[in-house]
């Protein structure tokens, strides 16, 4: 009888180990099946796009410009989940969304003083967040905004790094005053500056009409 029930226990290890192992297997071979199913369909849109530019001859920098920039947005996709790829957020409440919105872009705009002290307003913080505010992401080399081109928002940098360029034919100081040359001599003044993570800049339009006097654009992805 002993050797009955040690057999029959045996027999019943080796069936839980075949079961276990057998789910193990198909869960990997699922897991590969969708991998090649993402890379696959990865090959077919930079083929597609390629194609696109291609067929429309797009001039050589352009398209350059596009693939990388497209590169960029994919692998930022990978590292970071981007709130419009998560659908279930569209079935929140109106209040929770103005909530979240606020503790997305809140932090950020709190390295400016105005906004820190106008955040002790809860109310009007949040429609601030909710209605005025939005992100967008830069490849090198794009231009952000031109010289002479009307401003229309204030911006604040949350990584990476941008260039302004104020025109050749200004001096480095647009005020014509006797000290021009002086305040000229101090680096903010510079024809070209270099703004990092957490500059801000045009504030210009949240309080009278103006254009901007020069030319922004990305250093880094």
């Amino acid at each position: 009888h002993r050797n009955v029930f040690e057999r029959a226990f045996n027999v019943l290890l080796i069936l839980i180990a075949m079961v276990g192992f057998s789910s193990f297997v198909s869960a990997i071979t699922a897991s590969m099946t969708r991998l090649r199913s993402l890379q696959g369909n990865e090959l077919s849109e930079a083929f597609l796009l390629r194609r696109f530019l291609k067929e429309n001859h797009i001039s050589p920098d352009l398209q350059s410009r596009v693939v990388r920039y497209i590169d960029m947005a994919v692998e930022v996709n990978k590292k970071k989940i981007d709130k419009s790829r998560v659908q279930s957020l569209n079935m929140l409440s109106g209040p929770l969304r103005v909530e979240l919105q606020k503790e997305l872009y809140l932090p950020h705009l709190i390295v400016h003083k105005f906004f820190e002290r106008y955040a002790t307003n809860d109310a009007a913080i949040n429609q601030i967040c909710f209605k005025a505010v939005d992100k967008m992401n830069l490849s090198r080399s794009d231009v952000l905004f031109q010289a002479n081109g009307e401003c229309k928002a204030m911006f604040f940098l949350t990584s990476g790094s941008l260039y302004y360029q104020r025109p050749k034919d200004t001096p480095p100081w647009e005020a014509n005053q006797r000290r021009s040359r002086k305040i000229a001599s101090i680096p903010l003044f510079a024809r070209v500056l270099t703004l990092s993570k957490d500059s801000y800049f045009c504030e210009h339009p949240l309080w009278l009409p103006w254009y901007h006097r020069g030319t922004m654009g990305a250093l880094t992805d």
